[in-house]
C-alpha cells in the first residue's frame, strides 16, 4: 500500500450519512491501519463496523472498504482499520464515479440475487455477488437486462433502476458485474449525482 502517513482519510460509515475525517498515522503491513480521528468521532464507531475509506493521492482518488477493528480514546484517540483487500484508484479530474458499499437486490432473468454496489456513477455501477462464484459467469451475459433495487442511506428511501450488463468478471472468486443504467428517472439521477459530488468535494476540503 502506497498511502503515506499523514494522508487525510475520509471514512464513510456504512448505512449512515456520517463521514469522519482522519489522518493516517501508521500501519502494520497486512494487519491494520491506524488513523487519528477528528474530535468526537469515536462516539460514532463500533468494532466490526464497515466503512469506506477514501483519500487523495498524487491527483488520484483512492478508495477501499474496511472494517473498524478497534479504537482507543486515551492517551490519544486512534481508530484501527482492517487491512484493505482491494484498493481502487482513479484520476480526480475524471472521477465522476466513487467507490461505495451499498447493499442491493438485482433481478436477472426472473431470479433475485443479493449483492453489493461497490462503485457508483450517474451512468452505471459495479456490483459484486458474494454468494455467486465463477460458475455463474456464463449465466450473466453482456447485454442482459437487470433490474436494480438499492438505497444509499435511508432504508425507507429505496431506488429502482433498469440496467444493461456491460461486463462480467470474477474477482477473488466472487462474481462481479458492470452495469450501464437505462431510462434513469431524473430524481434518481439527481440523488446519485448529489452523492458522488458530495464525496469528491469532501475529499478536496
Amino acid at each position: 500500500m502506497d498511502i503515506p502517513n499523514g494522508s487525510k482519510l475520509l471514512l464513510e460509515v456504512h448505512g449512515s450519512k456520517e463521514r469522519i475525517g482522519c489522518a493516517m498515522v501508521g500501519h502494520d503491513q497486512g494487519a491494520y491501519i491506524a488513523c487519528k480521528p477528528v474530535s468526537g468521532a469515536l462516539a460514532k464507531l463500533a468494532s466490526g463496523l464497515p466503512v469506506m475509506a477514501r483519500c487523495l493521492l498524487d491527483g488520484d482518488v483512492v478508495g477501499f472498504p474496511a472494517k473498524v477493528t478497534g479504537y482507543i480514546a486515551k492517551p490519544f484517540p486512534l481508530i484501527f482499520l482492517s487491512w484493505p483487500q482491494e484498493i481502487e484508484r482513479q484520476p480526480l479530474r475524471k472521477a465522476k464515479r466513487v467507490d461505495c458499499y451499498f447493499p442491493g437486490v438485482f433481478l436477472h432473468r426472473g431470479r433475485e440475487h443479493k449483492g453489493l454496489i461497490i462503485d457508483l456513477s450517474a451512468g452505471g455501477c459495479r456490483i459484486r455477488f458474494d454468494q455467486l462464484g465463477p460458475e455463474y459467469q456464463k449465466i450473466f451475459q453482456c447485454g442482459d437486462e437487470m433490474k436494480v433495487f438499492f438505497y444509499i442511506f435511508d432504508k425507507d428511501d429505496h431506488y429502482s433502476l433498469d440496467a444493461l450488463i456491460q461486463n462480467v468478471s470474477v474477482e477473488k472468486g466472487k462474481l462481479a458485474v458492470g452495469l450501464r443504467f437505462e431510462k434513469i428517472r431524473p430524481e434518481v439521477m439527481g440523488k446519485i449525482e448529489e452523492y458522488v459530488e458530495s464525496v469528491l468535494l469532501a475529499l478536496q476540503e
